[in-house]
C-alpha cells in the first residue's frame, strides 16, 4: 500500500515579503496548544505571555471562533499552531486540520506557523544545548515520554539543522536496521540530546542504548522539562522573527514546509512531491 506521508508541517500564509508589509506593526503572537487545550497570547517585544484562554482540542468552527473573540486579531502578527493536525492516522484528515489553520490565518492576514507534536520541544532543545558538531555531522534528538521515545536525526548544514528523511522512529531500542538506514546518508553521528518529558523519567538506559549503537557519539546532553517550559515564549517569538527575516537565528532547526510530500511503500521512499 502506498503511504502518502506529509512529512513537513510549516506553512507560511502567502508571500513573506507581502506579509511583512502588512504585519510589521503588529505586536502580538498566539501559541495554540491543542494538547493543553489552551492558547497563549505573547507580547513579541518582551517575549512574555500576557494571558491564556481555553480553545479546546478539536479543530473546528468553534475552535476558531474562540480565537476571534478572545483577542484582537488585527494586533496579531502570527499564530503558531502546536500539534493542531490531530491524532488521526489519516493523512487527509491531518492535512484538513492544517488547511483550516492556514485558511483562518490567511483570512486575517496573519502569519501561520504549524508545528507537529515534537517540533517545539526539539527546537528548544537545540537552542538550549547548541550542539557542537561540524558541517555534515549529525545530532540525534530524542524525546522521552513515559517509557517511549521519539527521535529525529538532525544533520548540520551551514547554519541550520534539517531533519534526515528517515522513517519516523519511536520506541526504546535502536536496532541494526535503523543504523543501516541511517548510514546510507554518510553523516557521522556525534551528539545525542535527550529531552525528558517529565522529571521522573530515568534516561540512563536510553542513553546507553543509543551510545552502544552509535559508538562515534562524543557528547550527550539532557534537557529537563522546566528548561523547555521556561523557553517557550522566547523560542516562539524568535521563530516568528526568523521566518519573517527580521532576526536571523544562528543554527536554527530547519522549519519544515507544509506542501512537501514523501510517497513511501513500506519504509522505502518512492518519490518526493513538492507542491509549495
Amino acid at each position: 500500500m502506498f503511504d502518502l506521508y506529509n512529512y513537513c508541517s510549516l506553512q507560511v500564509a502567502g508571500n513573506i515579503n507581502n506579509i511583512n508589509k502588512r504585519i510589521d506593526s503588529r505586536n502580538l503572537a498566539i501559541l495554540v496548544s491543542r494538547s493543553k487545550e489552551i492558547s497563549t497570547v505573547i507580547d513579541i517585544s518582551t517575549k512574555k505571555g500576557l494571558f491564556s484562554f481555553v480553545t479546546g482540542n478539536v479543530v473546528n468552527e468553534e475552535f476558531f471562533r474562540k480565537l476571534e473573540v478572545s483577542v484582537e486579531i488585527s494586533s496579531v502578527k502570527a499564530i503558531v499552531f502546536d500539534g493542531c493536525e490531530g491524532d488521526s492516522n489519516s493523512t487527509i484528515e491531518r492535512y484538513g486540520n492544517r488547511r483550516q489553520c492556514h485558511d483562518f490565518c490567511q483570512k486575517h492576514d496573519v502569519l501561520c506557523v504549524i508545528l507537529n507534536d515534537t517540533d517545539l520541544a526539539f527546537g528548544i532543545a537545540v537552542s538550549i544545548t547548541k550542539p557542537e558538531v561540524k558541517e555534515g555531522e549529525t545530532v540525534i534528538v530524542r524525546l522521552a515520554v513515559d517509557g517511549e521515545l521519539m527521535s529525529d536525526f538532525l544533520v548540520r548544514e551551514s547554519d541550520c539543522y534539517p531533519t534526515l528523511p528517515l522513517f519516523p522512529l519511536s520506541g526504546i531500542l535502536f536496532l541494526d536496521q535503523w543504523k543501516c538506514e541511517y548510514q546510507q546518508y554518510g553523516h557521522p553521528c556525534k551528539q545525542l540530546v535527550i529531552i525528558k518529558k517529565n522529571v521522573n523519567i530515568v534516561i540512563y538506559r536510553y542513553i546507553l542504548n543509543v551510545v552502544n549503537c552509535f559508538k562515534e557519539i562524543e557528547k550527550v546532553s539532557a534537557v529537563e522539562p522546566d528548561e523547555i517550559t521556561s523557553q517557550i515564549e522566547s523560542y516562539i517569538v524568535d521563530t516568528i522573527l526568523h521566518i519573517t527575516h527580521e532576526k536571523k537565528r544562528h543554527l536554527d532547526l530547519l522549519s519544515r514546509i507544509m506542501g512537501i510530500f514523501y510517497v513511501r511503500v513500506g519504509k522505502g521512499l518512492v518519490m518526493t512531491i513538492d507542491s509549495t
